[in-house]
């Protein structure tokens, strides 16, 4: 006996809505249902309303993603804990999940991390742009800047960011101290150009090769040499394409640190300019409650018994490294630690957040040569 089965059919614009809010796992599996599901799913509309979607629950999705250079490969930790794949775990309850790069002769940098898209360097291979959710790469053209075109003083900073004007992808290249040549790479027309310098007149030095972008600029820490070597932040914005500087407190002109982004403010992790910290040394959390006013910098919390404070911020807090190069939670509320049996290894976590962004590059299944041109 056969039953009567009732299809329901959806409008198209509600199968919109539905996919829209889904996780790019799930939409990788449902692409292949049928046809008018994949040309939804593929189509760049949809791919941005999706994006939309991603950016309004901004803390809610987002993973920890470390790189692993003994296994020449990412670790995928969930904001929440668990993971969707088959995974290894460890007796502190962290599940992960490992994500292979392949086609690098040397283990590529994360450079940063914008809208599920990584920007990796290495020294070998060079630059590339890549979506760990649809394996998809890109390899960035060369540029005219060439380390060994400098003094042994100068170093080399990249960073990666949206404009939000023209709805692209950049990636800013400068040699700094001082600024002397800054060069800036537009995924949509995939080339490089020189930024006019004529009026940059910044001389400072940066704290790290660490960064956050927030607002359509990358920011950085710096200290100003022409202020007594006050402690600033650097910006470079995409749009506009210019270089500027945020206050911050006197009180701050002795310290260092990394900066980092948490609910659209922006995140300095401060601790004692010296040569060599100590697991007593005091850590700040400052936050910046009002973007470019130095006077709304608020302390957080302070935190001693680690060896390093790093970029990262989520739900869970700040995540720092031990003196055993163990990867740690701190929770400023509850004042808690959690070990999260993951080793930095000397790296830096970040947070990921999967998207569907295309790069207009290869997918790893296409790839024979490997991901970068020489």
């Amino acid at each position: 006996m056969v039953k009567n089965v009732v299809v329901l059919l959806l409008p198209d614009d509600l199968i919109v809505e539905i996919l829209a809010r889904l996780p790019v796992k799930s939409l990788k599996r449902f692409s292949c249902v049928c046809k008018s599901w994949y040309d939804i799913i593929k189509d760049p509309v949809f791919i941005a309303k999706h994006l939309d979607q991603t950016r309004f629950y901004d803390n809610e999705s987002k993973n920890i993603l470390i790189s692993d250079f003994q296994a020449f490969s990412f670790l995928m930790i969930s904001s929440s804990g668990t993971s969707t794949e088959t995974a290894p775990n460890n007796n502190n309850g962290t599940v992960w999940t490992r994500i292979h790069i392949t086609g690098f002769e040397d283990f590529p940098l994360v450079y940063g991390i914008c809208d599920g898209i990584v920007c990796l360097h290495s020294y070998s291979d060079g630059i590339a742009l890549w979506n760990p959710a649809t394996r998809e790469t890109k390899s960035i053209p060369r540029t005219t800047m060439r380390n060994w075109e400098y003094k042994r003083d100068t170093i080399m900073y990249f960073a990666f960011g949206y404009d939000p004007k023209t709805g692209d992808y950049k990636i800013v290249k400068f040699v700094t101290s001082p600024i002397q040549e800054v060069e800036l790479y537009t995924l949509s027309l995939d080339s490089w150009k020189q930024i006019d310098l004529d009026n940059v007149t910044i001389d400072i030095e940066l704290s790290s090769r660490s960064y956050t972008y927030l607002k359509g600029r990358n920011h950085w820490l710096a200290y100003d040499e022409q202020k007594n070597s006050d402690l600033e932040i650097l910006y470079f914005d995409m749009s506009d394409e210019v270089f500027g500087v945020i206050p911050l407190p006197d009180s701050f002109r002795e310290l260092t640190g990394r900066i980092t982004v948490y609910n659209e403010m922006i995140v300095l992790i401060l601790y004692q300019n010296k040569l060599a910290s100590t697991i007593e040394d005091p850590i700040d959390v400052w936050v910046m409650k009002e973007y470019g006013v130095k006077e709304s910098c608020t302390l957080l919390s302070t935190t001693v018994g680690v060896h390093m404070a790093l970029l990262v911020w989520s739900h869970d807090g700040v995540f720092m490294e031990s003196s055993r190069e163990e990867l740690l939670s701190y929770h400023p509320t509850s004042q808690q630690f959690k070990n999260l049996g993951v080793f930095c290894d000397g790296t830096q976590p970040v947070l990921y957040q999967e998207t569907l962004v295309s790069l207009n590059g290869k997918h790893e299944e296409e790839e024979e040569a490997g991901i970068l041109s020489p």
